[in-house]
């Protein structure tokens, strides 16, 4: 028998909600005993992870008298699938006290049995939990479906009297939320396209909106920091980094985890571009940025913690000499990356602490023997490898066959980016021209630099060439870098 959905959705519970799941199923559904003897099969095995699912022959032998069906088996299982779903509804509905959905389908109920007191006072109270809560762009759709709720529900001649206020109320709501949704969505498309290839409509569009309802941006708290952050991504001036930085460090607890999270992207994005370019003194800001969003967990999104978000964490740390924070980091926080991708991580990262360490022996310890199957991860040990083995003055002629064996696999690639790709390539190539080559002059080094705008470390290549001395093997001293990705 091959895996079921049951079984698939079953094993993403962990051990406590297989034990909610089974009272659940014994509470509610215990008259069921072939079901139920079934999921107490599987309860154990599913807690320890090694669910195998048996052969139809098994099913006959200990859960029926006589042969069944494989359609009868599969329907007991169709059955435990069904209830899961359910349980997991309701698990849903009633985590949280303020929960927007549980709040809606009870103003539902009272409305279709007629309890018109519990009816309005129930929205009353939900209208207050909204306006109270962490706000997102969600927040004002919410608003104008409990106006609606209200709207279409009149039953006296008093109520009728505020109904001008109500429509007037609604549509503002309706109004703020699809500001707010056009602005996300449009700042989300700037952000990760060059600007100039947004659609000229779309651009119309967001210019007419914030001349429209200038006022209303600016008076929301909501809208006027979204309207910072389009600004920001339009103008990239420090002034506005400054401003929206100031807005999220005070009023950071006003947006919900997610729009917390947007925000400090946008500040952080700000970030790297200005380093990339140069502004050095940006790494600062970018430290005291990540240890607030560590702080707060506000990196943490759907219980994980991005790859890339976590190695910045890491590099950035180190850049700032921070090691014993970054080592803290790596510890307390690599239970929220991926499990797939997990121990490939934690070595790599492993690795960048060592290397500012400058402990270059366990740099060398921790990746040389692990096969890496996410080349984005292997690119980056590659290089930390190849620095390690310069840092350590190895023979060049151990660099040329590290560099030859990093070029024949991204010659291989077709997974990197183009930009990423040739700032690896380039990357090889002035390392060969510093540390292989013999006949290498520092000017045609520093001209290379100039040319090539792409490159990885960028930073630590600039120090080596800084350092190099002609018809020599001179390592120079070695410098703290950021990842230029």
């Amino acid at each position: 028998m091959k895996e079921n959905k049951f079984l698939k959705l079953a094993k993403t519970l962990d051990k406590q909600e297989l034990k909610a799941f089974h009272k659940y199923l014994n509470g509610l559904y215990g008259k069921q005993e072939k079901m139920i003897l079934l999921f107490s099969y599987f309860l154990a095995r599913l807690k320890k992870d090694e669910v195998v699912l048996p052969t139809e022959k098994f099913f006959q032998t200990n859960f029926f008298d006589k042969p069944q069906s494989a359609k009868v088996i599969g329907n007991l299982f169709a059955d435990l699938y069904k209830y899961l779903e359910e349980f997991l509804r309701w698990q849903k509905i009633n985590a949280e006290a303020n929960n927007y959905v549980k709040d809606k389908l009870q103003i539902e109920i009272f409305k279709e049995r007629k309890l018109d007191d519990w009816f309005y006072s129930k929205i009353e109270k939900t209208t207050i939990k909204i306006e109270a809560a962490p706000k997102d762009m969600h927040s004002f759709l919410k608003l104008f479906e409990l106006k609606y709720a209200a709207y279409f529900k009149f039953s006296t001649e008093k109520q009728r009297q505020g109904i001008m206020k109500l429509l007037s109320e609604g549509l503002l709501n309706l109004d703020s939320f699809y500001i707010a949704a056009k602005l996300k969505y449009a700042l989300e498309i700037k952000s990760i396209t060059n600007s100039n290839q947004i659609d000229t409509i779309d651009n119309w569009l967001i210019d007419y909106i914030l001349k429209q309802y200038w006022q209303k941006v600016e008076e929301d708290a909501y809208l006027s920091v979204y309207h910072l952050m389009f600004q920001l991504v339009d103008n990239k001036s420090d002034s506005k980094y400054f401003h929206l930085k100031n807005e999220f460090l005070n009023r950071r607890y006003f947006f919900s985890t997610e729009d917390q999270f947007i925000i400090l992207m946008a500040l952080l994005n700000f970030i790297t571009q200005k380093i990339r370019a140069g502004g050095l003194e940006f790494r600062k800001e970018a430290l005291e940025l990540y240890k607030i969003g560590v702080e707060d967990k506000t990196i943490i999104i759907n219980n994980e913690i991005g790859a890339v978000l976590f190695f910045n964490i890491i590099n950035v740390a180190c850049v700032m000499n921070e090691i014993k924070w970054a080592e803290q980091f790596l510890e307390n926080y690599s239970i929220y990356l991926n499990n797939k991708d997990k121990t490939e991580i934690k070595k790599l990262a492993k690795g960048i602490i060592y290397f500012e360490k400058k402990e270059f022996d366990e740099v060398l310890v921790q990746l040389r023997d692990i096969r890496f199957k996410n080349i984005f991860y292997e690119t980056r040990a590659r290089v930390l490898i190849i620095r390690s083995l310069i840092e350590q003055a190895v023979d060049k002629a151990i660099i040329r066959a590290e560099c030859d064996a990093f070029s024949q696999s991204l010659r291989r690639n077709e997974l990197l980016a183009d930009t990423l790709l040739i700032a690896y390539k380039n990357f090889v190539r002035l390392t060969r021209m510093i540390f292989v080559n013999t006949k290498t002059t520092k000017e045609q080094l520093v001209n290379f630099l100039i040319n090539e705008k792409l490159f990885v470390y960028k930073i630590w290549l600039q120090k080596k060439v800084d350092n190099f001395k002609e018809h020599s093997y001179s390592i120079g001293m070695p410098f703290i870098y950021i990842l230029n990705f």
